[in-house]
């Protein structure tokens, strides 16, 4: 896929001018995975304690029953042990892992861009989507949120729109090209996968 869209780049730099068209644009035509996290490749760097791969990874059953089932000699030592090796790795370098940060950070409008994408549409209207715990959750008594990077994009953009002051602002659902509640366009999804973002 990057080696299409290397080819329509360089062919749209030929020396011949040509007509520029939608397929030879990134992110269109043969591309399959716009805004996807494996596409962004992201990293996040810092102490484990304040990063979210390592404190989610360390608060799931998963480690618990691995190092209790160690305890009880079920299953290897070695694993427990290099599971804490990665965990304490000094360079804080955690590839494809989620980003937290307080909900006051962002602005009205992201905001209720965030809120419309946790929405779901049933017969008596619109609800709270069922996996909402997954994205937000309580800190020292304050609001936070648990998003892949993809979706960090998205509001980033959101509370860019939403602090501009001479600016009209949408509907939280009509951002355009991002905020939809048709599920056409970057949304939260509901994959337990790294690549949280469904369009």
């Amino acid at each position: 896929m990057a080696l299409h869209r290397a080819h329509a780049l360089l062919e749209s730099l030929a020396p011949e001018p040509r007509p520029l068209t939608a397929g030879h644009l990134p992110f269109v035509g043969a591309d399959a995975t716009p805004g996807s996290e494996d596409e962004l490749q992201t990293v996040v760097a810092g102490a484990q304690e304040n990063c979210d791969l390592p404190r989610v990874i360390r608060e799931s059953r998963f480690f618990h029953n691995l190092f209790s089932r160690s305890r009880s000699g079920e299953t290897s030592r070695s694993m427990p042990a290099e599971l804490e090796q990665f965990l304490n790795d000094t360079r804080g370098v955690w590839e494809n892992s989620w980003i937290r940060f307080p909900e006051s950070r962002l602005s009205r409008y992201a905001l209720q861009v965030l809120q419309a994408d946790l929405e779901v549409q049933g017969q008596d209207g619109f609800r709270e989507r069922s996996d909402s715990q997954r994205f937000r959750f309580r800190e020292n008594g304050e609001p936070w949120l648990r998003v892949p990077m993809s979706y960090a994009l998205k509001l980033a953009l959101a509370d860019v729109l939403g602090t501009q002051r001479f600016r009209a602002r949408p509907p939280a659902g009509h951002l355009p090209g991002l905020a939809s509640r048709n599920g056409r366009c970057a949304r939260i999804g509901s994959s337990d996968s790294a690549s949280a973002i469904s369009t």
